[in-house]
């Protein structure tokens, strides 16, 4: 876990999670996902974005 940050005021709130293993979060995900209502959303660095929109234009 990178960090957890909140909107206050709100029912909103996020978590930012790095990993090698995309499957373990939506795992986690899931066990919670009867008490809370999220999703989950990938995030690249600019340089990552890149290489795969690179790979998607060639």
């Amino acid at each position: 876990m990178i960090g957890r940050y909140h909107a206050p005021g709100s029912l909103e709130g996020w978590i930012v999670l790095k990993t090698d293993d995309p499957k373990a979060i939506y795992q986690h995900v899931a066990e919670w996902g009867e008490f809370l209502n999220w999703g989950t959303k990938p995030v690249f660095t600019d340089e990552e974005a890149g290489q795969i929109i690179a790979e998607i234009n060639n």
